[in-house]
């Protein structure tokens, strides 16, 4: 593994630029619609107003990103969102970072479940796999007629009736 050659810090508006250019690089993880649906959204985590939002920062540059918030009307069930790396720094570890740090947040907030939408692409299958993630649900040509849309779900605390309602596809 290469040597990390990055920190995390939590994003500032000034960021949001870099972070929207970060996703126009991922076009094999984030399709074209899908980003200025991003836009708003990740704007409002920076602000704090719905969850709180990360970067990965290299020599000055956003080279990595994602956040988190909270589910309305549930009780400890956050989502995972918006997580991209640059091109040039994927399989560094740098998503799994940036994932375990907000899945402890979540912990710490007294988070029961993590949930996550994404793309149907083989990356997304795995890194989600590989972090301990279940697919529960999926929809069919969601964001286009070649790429659905998974929901995958974490179970983060010890209660052991939580996960009664999933289905798991």
């Amino acid at each position: 593994m290469k040597q990390k050659d990055y920190r995390i810090r939590e994003a500032v508006i000034k960021d949001f630029p870099s972070i929207m250019a970060l996703f126009k690089m991922n076009s094999d993880t984030f399709s074209r619609n899908e980003i200025p649906a991003a836009q708003k959204y990740i704007e409002e985590l920076i602000k704090g107003m719905i969850g709180r939002f990360f970067v990965s920062v290299s020599k000055n540059k956003i080279v990595g990103c994602a956040g988190y918030s909270k589910e309305a009307d549930t009780d400890g069930v956050y989502s995972f969102n918006w997580l991209a790396v640059h091109p040039d720094f994927k399989r560094h570890g740098m998503a799994t970072e940036l994932y375990n740090m907000i899945e402890n947040k979540i912990k710490a907030f007294g988070g029961r479940l993590i949930i996550v939408n994404a793309g149907s692409n083989e990356v997304n299958r795995f890194f989600y796999k590989k972090m301990g993630f279940k697919a529960c649900g999926r929809i069919p040509q969601y964001h286009s007629e070649k790429k659905d849309l998974i929901w995958y779900y974490k179970k983060v605390s010890k209660n052991k009736n939580l996960l009664k309602h999933f289905t798991i596809v």
